[in-house]
């Protein structure tokens, strides 16, 4: 299968691989806090600047800055507490 890619191949090292993928899953996040009600654990940590493994340690220890909610097996973070403790301004969503 031929490369359709026109132009000179464009080429990245693994640290800016990370970087870029590391921005984008940041955009991503803030996306997310501003149209969504609730985000994954995951997210919410990128977002608060924490491990994800942190987050989760902090979840089960009942020391989340912001209530969680427990679905099954898995967690959600209310965006709208999140809002208030990184004091985001911007959009929210209508149920919200």
């Amino acid at each position: 299968m031929a490369n359709k890619r026109k132009g000179p191949e464009q080429k990245m090292t693994i640290v800016e691989a990370e970087a870029a993928l590391f921005e984008a899953r940041k955009v991503a996040a803030h996306k997310a806090l501003l149209k969504e009600l609730a985000v994954s654990v995951p997210m919410a940590a990128l977002l608060l600047g924490v491990s994800r493994a942190h987050a989760y340690d902090l979840i089960k220890e009942n020391k989340f800055p912001v209530p969680t909610l427990k679905l099954g097996g898995t967690y959600r973070v209310p965006t709208r507490a999140l809002r208030e403790l990184l004091q985001v301004q911007g959009s929210t969503p209508e149920a919200a």
